[in-house]
């Protein structure tokens, strides 16, 4: 896909093809359960959301099965809204992952190494609007995302070739599409300071050279966002409540070892793979 002076970021048919083919066969419907709990949330609209963009911010990640959905929105009600628009209060999301023909991220990011970056094109599917999106997590673990709007069905190559290259320098013309991602998102604003969570279902992985595809659709993942240390909140008393601690979570990774066989490095992984197995395997959530 890449030549040797620019990156072909995005080709619309490969994009459709791929991201629709995780989508076959998946239930869209919400359950009625899902529905019920995020009902009882008050709303709160895009300009109130983007009050608290957090573009420069400290991620924490939980991962917890689907049995305890309800309860934890029920734990949160009076405390956060949630995004809604239209009338819709869950959102679709495609991703689209690059990465250099060695996995030049995805092995910076199992070695441990800070001052890392990911590349991204994501798609939010109700409103079919694109961002190309590069992600910095810096030596003081902060997460600093930067994006340029893209047209999913034209896009700019030249814009974005810039912009990544002004970025992440040279190493953006050796980039290819290398993971799709899809899942649907919940978000929640706290109504007393300038902290969002993020929480994600139906996650589905294909690798984009292989066509390897996997999913995760018994567990859900919520991120914290916040400015600085954690705050004591509902969603933190909850949290201490189940004795729940957070996990090294990447989409990305984890899609990455989910559709590829043992040669792909993940000895790094290995414990976060243990938690899941534990976590679907588990039926009462202790």
């Amino acid at each position: 896909m890449p030549n040797s002076a620019h990156a072909q970021w995005l080709d619309p048919a490969l994009y459709e093809a791929a991201h629709m083919a995780l989508m076959a066969g998946k239930q869209q419907e919400q359950s009625l359960a899902v529905n019920a709990a995020i009902n009882g949330l008050q709303p709160h609209d895009l300009w109130q959301q983007n009050s608290a963009a957090l573009m420069n911010r400290v991620d924490t990640k939980y991962v917890l099965p689907l049995s305890v959905f309800e309860e934890l929105l029920a734990a949160l009600a009076q405390e956060y809204t949630v995004l809604t628009q239209q009338g819709t209060r869950i959102f679709s999301y495609e991703t689209t992952y690059f990465d250099t023909v060695h996995q030049q991220f995805y092995l910076a990011h199992h070695n441990g190494k800070l001052n890392r970056h990911k590349v991204r094109f994501r798609r939010y599917v109700q409103s079919n609007r694109g961002f190309m999106e590069v992600k910095l997590k810096n030596n003081k673990r902060r997460t600093i995302k930067k994006r340029v709007a893209m047209d999913c069905q034209m896009p700019d190559q030249n814009k974005v070739n810039g912009f990544v290259k002004d970025c992440i320098g040279e190493t953006a013309a050796s980039l290819q599409a290398s993971l799709f991602v899809n899942y649907r998102r919940i978000t929640l604003l706290n109504k007393n300071r300038p902290e969002r969570l993020t929480i994600d279902l139906d996650l589905s992985f294909q690798c984009a050279n292989t066509g390897q595809s996997n999913m995760l659709d018994d567990v859900f993942i919520v991120e914290l966002k916040r400015e600085g240390k954690l705050q004591k909140s509902s969603f933190s008393h909850w949290l201490s409540h189940n004795n729940i601690k957070p996990i090294k979570f990447s989409k990305y990774c984890m899609g990455m070892v989910l559709t590829h066989d043992r040669h792909l490095k993940q000895n790094r992984f290995k414990p976060t793979i243990s938690q899941l197995s534990k976590i679907t395997g588990a039926a009462p959530w202790n």
